[in-house]
């Protein structure tokens, strides 16, 4: 992945979510931003994912420039794009096979013929060809996630943009969930990802971009970003210290 982004803001009335962002990065798999809540992680992600249009600023993906003005062009991005958010957002009346065919379907124009062997594929890589026909109040949070994250890559996205993919889990769903996006980096799927979990954060990016007030105030690689003895500034000590503490 190749990104640019050029001087982005968005503001919601007073508050400055994004102030004038700017990162150039080259060659990268996974991109996590860290920071602390309502510090603009999220608003970035979708701003990226074309899921918020911003005030100022431009920014492209592999030398191609999001167009936010036309909006014909604006789907064609986020449809080239998978999505995974906090919550599951799964259909609750569909099952777990229609919750992946659906989109494959209705967005993406696929044959449904075709749609549900793409699906019955992507269930499988993820162990869940057994729970095909279940519907998502007879999954398990972790089980409900993955069919989630096999929905958003069923159609072969460019990029894959979680937004704390773990943060309705417990432990052991987290570890489950985690394992998967793992698997995921090293199957070649380029990833931007927001999330709490620093010890996942250290062990799959590529870089590490931590934002607070709107700004990117640190972005370096993870070995750089996590060594104590290397970070020098002091709102990203103070983050860490809070974050790693227990």
């Amino acid at each position: 992945m190749k990104l640019e982004i050029n001087n982005l803001i968005k503001e919601y009335g007073e508050i400055k979510a994004l102030s004038n962002v700017s990162i150039e990065l080259e060659d990268v798999s996974v991109l996590t931003l860290i920071g602390p809540s309502g510090g603009g992680k999220s608003t970035m992600l979708r701003v990226m994912g074309g899921l918020e249009i911003p005030d100022e600023g431009r920014v492209l993906i592999n030398d191609e420039m999001v167009n936010y003005k036309i909006q014909e062009e604006l789907m064609k991005h986020r449809q080239s794009n998978g999505f995974l958010f906090q919550s599951f957002n799964l259909f609750p009346h569909k099952t777990a096979l229609e919750n992946i065919t659906l989109p494959l379907k209705v967005v993406h124009g696929i044959d449904p013929s075709e749609a549900i062997e793409k699906a019955i594929k992507c269930l499988k890589r993820f162990g869940l060809e057994s729970h095909a026909q279940k519907m998502p109040y007879q999954l398990s949070g972790g089980q409900q996630q993955r069919v989630a994250i096999a929905r958003a890559i069923a159609s072969k996205p460019n990029l894959l943009f979680l937004d704390e993919p773990t943060s309705a889990l417990d432990p052991e769903m987290t570890a489950e969930v985690l394992d998967l996006i793992a698997e995921l980096k090293n199957g070649g799927q380029d990833i931007v990802l927001t999330t709490h979990e620093m010890g996942f954060a250290k062990e799959v990016s590529d870089v590490i971009a931590f934002i607070e007030n709107g700004s990117v105030v640190e972005l370096d690689k993870p070995e750089i970003i996590f060594d104590t003895s290397e970070v020098t500034n002091p709102r990203l000590e103070k983050f860490l210290g809070r974050v790693t503490k227990y």
